[in-house]
């Protein structure tokens, strides 16, 4: 007997008692498991998962990927369990390889023609586009001779659309649909092609040649063996070179947050009215670094005064989200004790001042933005407006350089 095989014969769906024992020794431990009797769904989603990190991975998080098993429910729901936060990415990678066919590439076609010619920027939230489940940049669609059916369909519908550029081998080349309305005395189903299909660009020409891709790429048999997937190197480099020439769509800034900048410092006669903007210049506000200002907007934030959406809190920081987000992800880290800038903090308080930055490390993490951008703006010419010491952490966008 090899492995635990033999011994789970006839238990799918059933709970089976495991007793397992540590390799290095030990006392051995004991859990519930419930067998399945089918693994291809398991390692369906594990080969999903793993395709899609390693898109992110080579774009450095700027691209999202999608697979469409089929075109049936199955492959629709699939589409949308990731569409949401995949396409919220720079660009999109959209899979097809292995697509078994359907009926649904209408519905496919259309999330993915959809273009952004707007924006809804909700207070104290991320923005979205309008419409929503939009791709914001360059679409690249990867294709093999698996794809049939309405796998074949979707593929033409992507070419005579201009959505994007195909990659991959050949289409399967099977489109004529079929009926199945009749049945034999012995229960046999006798189908007949019954549904022809026209496309422009490929006119009649998709049933028995299938699609051709815009840039062939052939899986060998050692890429296989090798665990390599050129087909989607290529993806991945066509969206990013699409990417350098036309940069993904992006939410503006709020019209009074692309002005205020710009408005030079002024003195006024009550301190109380602009909470925390200076009135006097930083250096000239007096002895309060370390206590708390009651003219301070962050300081009420830490007292509780003053509402925030807070998502981390330490001893010495508290970490919210910016009321006019520049990213999918704008999280400003603060010290609980008050200096005018990060200079300050760091020179009278350097151990707050590295837990600010550890703080804007976790919080990155914690909203799972592999490419991030953490930022103290220190002084009104760099765009301080609160003069309370503060780190931005902006994430899930492309982000440029220079900043500007």
């Amino acid at each position: 007997m090899t492995g635990p095989g033999p011994l789970l014969v006839g238990t799918a769906g059933k709970p089976v008692e495991l007793t397992v024992s540590p390799s290095g020794g030990g006392d051995p431990r004991h859990a519930v498991v419930v067998p399945v009797d089918d693994e291809e769904p398991l390692r369906y989603h594990a080969w999903v998962a793993d395709r899609r990190a390693y898109v992110h991975e080579r774009s450095g998080g700027r691209l999202g990927y999608l697979h469409v098993p089929d075109m049936q429910a199955p492959g629709w729901a699939q589409i949308h369990r990731d569409l949401r936060v995949e396409v919220a990415r720079e660009g999109l990678v959209v899979d097809v390889r292995e697509n078994r066919g359907g009926h649904t590439s209408q519905l496919v076609v259309e999330k993915l023609a959809r273009r952004v010619v707007g924006w809804d920027l909700p207070r104290g939230s991320r923005p979205f586009s309008y419409p929503q489940d939009a791709p914001r940049g360059p679409v690249v669609a990867v294709a093999n001779e698996f794809s049939g059916s309405d796998g074949d369909i979707v593929n033409a519908a992507i070419r005579a659309l201009g959505i994007g550029p195909v990659v991959g081998t050949r289409t399967w080349g099977g489109v004529i649909g079929i009926d199945s309305r009749y049945h034999l005395v012995d229960g046999t189903l006798v189908t007949q092609p019954k549904y022809a299909f026209w496309t422009e660009g490929e006119e009649w020409g998709v049933e028995n040649h299938g699609v051709d891709p815009d840039v062939e790429v052939v899986m060998t048999p050692d890429d296989y063996a090798a665990g390599r997937d050129p087909q989607l190197d290529e993806a991945v480099r066509i969206a990013l070179a699409a990417l350098a020439e036309n940069p993904a769509k992006s939410a503006p800034p709020l019209p009074w947050a692309a002005v205020r900048p710009g408005i030079p410092p002024r003195r006024a006669t009550r301190r109380d009215s602009i909470p925390c903007v200076p009135i006097t210049a930083p250096e000239e506000a007096g002895p309060m670094a370390g206590e708390a200002r009651s003219d301070c907007l962050f300081c009420k934030i830490v007292a509780g005064e003053v509402p925030a959406t807070v998502v981390r809190e330490t001893e010495t920081t508290l970490a919210f989200r910016d009321i006019n987000p520049q990213a999918p992800t704008h999280v400003l880290i603060i010290p609980k004790v008050h200096h005018p800038d990060a200079a300050s903090l760091a020179a009278a308080e350097p151990q707050i001042a590295a837990d600010v930055l550890r703080e804007a490390q976790e919080v990155a993490t914690e909203e799972k933005a592999e490419s991030y951008r953490i930022v103290f703006n220190t002084g009104a010419g760099a765009g301080q407006t609160v003069f309370h010491a503060h780190a931005h952490v902006l994430g899930g966008r492309g982000l440029q350089w220079p900043p500007g």
